[in-house]
């Protein structure tokens, strides 16, 4: 079940085990939090931020988004959420100090008897309230409190931050094992310059991206549009062998001649072929477009 509307008009009936954060991504952390915020006998709840705090916290230096809220509801909730809260957030919750978000949301909104955190977890007015701050209301308002170890890959522990860090870098192999699952993004399918389908290779180019897109280069992928699954190579780029300037997403789809103009196409990026290059002519481009293919045939096989 989803809570809509200000926090202020949230109402439950039963008391519940109740865990907080941003949950960018629901990865394998995550889950681990979930999971043991479910061994409670009562039903699990999430509180969860519509927008990342930094947003409003420091405008313009939010990190970008895993996924977009929807997905994020979507994936609490197959892992084992009953009650998921996306609360508004505003300066005016940015400015509540931790004994008063206690009081005020987590203890007269989600009644709980017990509240799960991550090892880094941190709230209220400039991030001030700890741990052992929760603790201390939980003793006052009788709830417990439970720290779920950091679930660690390779010696690191899995952040968010982590894997946007491996996007970036185009590492989606990598995103992939610790988000449990491959990194996605949606978008609109809009009218390019015709070139890919004139050089043999039609693509999809994908406009009204909400979430973090990898870095530039070529990657194998799995595709969906209308509940129909595709494969095929994607390009993240500004195509230098045109002397293009502007970032675009292009998804060329395996087998199919679908018109996929105005339809929304969701993608999983499976793995990095290569980095994006500037190609000496045409012939060379589309020589390396077939090598591509190929090569994200035998991934996906």
């Amino acid at each position: 079940m989803r809570l809509h509307g200000p926090w202020q008009s949230w109402a439950l009936d039963e008391r519940t085990a109740l865990t907080i954060g941003v949950y960018d991504g629901v990865h394998r952390g995550h889950q681990a939090i979930l999971e043991r915020t479910g061994a409670f006998d009562t039903p699990t709840a999430v509180l969860t931020f519509a927008v990342h705090p930094v947003s409003v916290v420091s405008p313009g230096h939010a990190p970008p988004a895993l996924m977009t809220l929807d997905d994020r509801v979507r994936f609490l909730e197959l892992h084992g959420a009953d009650i998921v809260a996306p609360m508004p957030f505003d300066k005016v919750t940015a400015a509540m100090e931790p004994d008063s978000f206690v009081e005020r949301i987590v203890v007269d909104k989600f009644r709980p008897v017990a509240v799960v955190i991550g090892a880094d977890f941190r709230f209220g007015a400039r991030a001030s309230g700890s741990a052992q701050t929760l603790r201390s209301l939980g003793d006052r308002y009788g709830f417990e409190v439970v720290v779920v170890d950091d679930i660690v890959d390779n010696g690191v522990p899995i952040r968010s931050t982590r894997i946007r860090e491996l996007l970036e870098a185009g590492d989606v192999a990598d995103a992939a094992r610790l988000l449990g699952r491959d990194h996605m993004v949606s978008g609109r399918v809009v009218s390019g310059d015709g070139r890919g389908r004139s050089l043999g290779f039609p693509t999809a180019n994908l406009d009204e991206i909400r979430t973090m897109v990898p870095g530039r280069g070529v990657y194998a992928v799995t595709a969906s549009v209308d509940g129909e699954h595709f494969h095929g190579v994607a390009n993240v780029g500004v195509r230098p062998t045109f002397d293009a300037s502007e970032e675009t997403v292009e998804v060329h789809l395996f087998d199919t001649n679908l018109d996929l103009y105005d339809r929304t196409m969701r993608v999983w990026f499976r793995r990095h072929l290569r980095s994006e290059m500037k190609f000496a002519g045409v012939d060379e481009l589309v020589a390396q477009i077939s090598v591509d293919c190929e090569h994200a045939r035998r991934v996906l096989e």
